[in-house]
């Protein structure tokens, strides 16, 4: 895309955004992975011990929401 036109500031900060956000997802499902094996590792123990459990909830709250919002973001800026 950059080679072929001459681009403008708003056709740099999509592709630099975009580079971004491959990272995030990228590394997002690399932690999953990771999760995942820690959990079959465990099983059928808990890969969470007792005492983590509410913090654990917590933080994955607002982290559902976010690959959510970046999606919207992405199909409204086209």
């Amino acid at each position: 895309m950059l080679a072929l036109q001459a681009p403008v500031a708003a056709d740099l900060r999509a592709v630099l955004g975009s580079l971004r956000m491959s990272a995030s997802l990228e590394r997002m499902g690399d932690l999953a992975r990771h999760i995942a094996q820690q959990v079959r590792i465990r099983y059928p123990e808990s890969a969470i011990p007792d005492h983590f459990t509410e913090t654990f909830t917590r933080m994955a709250n607002p982290e559902r929401r976010s690959p959510r919002r970046r999606r919207t973001c992405c199909r409204t800026r086209a």
